[in-house]
């Protein structure tokens, strides 16, 4: 009778082998394209992109939603501040916003405006928020510049 655990090592090595064999065969190489792949199968069937919408509209979506934003944040940032200290009783700010293709919005810069009053509490309070804010699609990544005051 032969070894039991020199057969087992050679049938544990045939399986390694069948497995890489089998795991490089589906690796694609750089540059080529894997045709069979479901990705590749709904390319063809994926509807153009929207057409880019007028800025003027995109603005005025864009406007609404920190309107919305800007709401919140008073009861979020804004009343808590202030009741720690009441000054100064107003804040400026300027908000940069930028939106992706299909309205997400993607990244936001909040800064505070120069000679105007402004509360660092409530800058670093809206800092602190996710970004996810939605506008209907502008057809293509939209940059945003918009002014934020409070109360």
């Amino acid at each position: 009778m032969k070894n039991p655990i020199a057969i087992a090592i050679v049938i544990a090595g045939a399986v390694i082998g069948l497995g890489l064999f089998l795991g490089i065969r589906s690796i694609r190489t750089a540059g080529t394209p894997n045709v069979n792949g479901p990705a590749a199968m709904a390319a063809g069937t994926r509807p153009p992109p929207p057409p880019p919408r007028d800025p003027a509209m995109v603005r005025g979506d864009a406007v609404a939603v920190l309107e919305q934003f800007r709401r919140h944040m008073i009861e979020s940032c804004w009343r808590p501040a202030l009741a720690k200290s009441p000054k100064p009783a107003t804040s400026f700010f300027v908000v940069n916003f930028t939106f992706a293709g299909d309205g997400l919005e993607i990244a936001r810069g909040i800064s505070e405006v120069r000679d105007q009053p402004s509360r660092p509490d409530v800058a670093a309070c809206l800092r602190q928020q996710p970004i996810g804010l939605r506008i209907p699609a502008p057809g293509g990544a939209v940059q945003l510049e918009l002014p934020l005051a409070f109360p």
